[in-house]
């Protein structure tokens, strides 16, 4: 008997055009023995009620889409057997990166249907929420708020850098108190991100010491704020080197508490605009099934 995928696909995410890569995603999983039943859902609403839809039903959940849309998926499925294939058609597909799924969705589709197993990976938990990569809060989340998605979807990724360069002399940080839950004195930082996965926003590491499967999030701190310190610190992202830098302090720790007045925050890559002034985020171990 042919095992069942339900194919998830949300055609606003990334550049490509869906019919570009549809049928022949289609054509490599049926010609590798899956029956695949096909669900086309760009809202959000729509996406989570295919993703219902599709528990107990099928034995495997695709997504065809970006970061955002597997986020719906880990969601839904934290805590649950339901295992989940990412065919990568975002801007970024910072989780297939991370987890060393081919970017290529045709690739993608064929390692899935030939040679992927199922496995556990940790995720975060924040208030209700999940999340597969990151939380962070200050200038990342603010410069997210700020992309002009029409543009997004010309030039990809480097609608980030222009609504980043726009905003470097305007934007205003605001501190965040770090509580690492261990006994000792919180930490202010104005930029702090929360990883699960060592990759963050592309090929760059913000918490490089971060494992999916460790049982631990890691804490990137940076302490300073100003134009010059912000720019010195990006050069030390890009360079590898940050988390040495003495403006900057990391830990490992299973659970976080960050509270602000007016930072802003942004969740697996899309800007939260929930209240976000006091949180505590934990790792959820073993608490989703990917295919890799």
């Amino acid at each position: 008997m042919k095992k069942r995928i339900k194919l998830i696909v949300n055609p606003d995410s990334g550049q490509r055009h869906m019919e570009e890569y549809l049928p022949k995603v289609m054509y490599i999983l049926g010609s590798n023995g899956y029956a695949v039943d096909v669900d086309i859902a760009r809202e959000k609403e729509e996406i989570v009620r295919a993703l219902k839809d599709a528990s107990g039903e099928v034995d495997y959940v695709y997504i065809c889409g970006g970061d955002g849309t597997v986020n719906l998926a880990i969601n839904e499925f934290a805590g649950q057997d339901m295992p989940l294939g990412i065919i990568p058609v975002g801007t970024t597909n910072v989780l297939a990166m991370e987890l060393s799924i081919p970017i290529n969705p045709f690739e993608a589709a064929y390692y899935l249907a030939n040679f992927a197993e199922p496995k556990a990976y940790d995720v975060g938990r924040i208030g209700e929420n999940y999340f597969g990569l990151m939380v962070s809060y200050g200038f990342d989340a603010h410069t997210i708020s700020k992309v002009d998605f029409n543009l997004k979807k010309i030039i990809g990724r480097y609608a980030y850098v222009l609504a980043g360069f726009s905003t470097l002399f305007t934007y205003k940080p605001e501190p965040v108190y770090v509580d690492l839950m261990d006994g000792s004195e919180p930490k202010r930082g104005y930029f702090v991100v929360v990883g699960n996965a060592s990759f963050y926003g592309g090929a760059y590491s913000m918490t490089p010491l971060a494992k999916m499967d460790d049982g631990l999030l890691d804490v990137c701190i940076f302490k300073e704020k100003g134009v010059l310190k912000s720019i010195s610190f990006a050069i030390d992202v890009l360079r590898g080197t940050h988390i040495n830098a003495q403006d900057v302090e990391y830990h490992q720790v299973p659970r976080v508490r960050l509270s602000t007045k007016r930072a802003p925050a942004q969740v697996d890559g899309d800007f939260s605009s929930g209240e976000m002034e006091s949180v505590e985020i934990a790792i959820c171990p073993k608490a989703v099934k990917i295919l890799v």
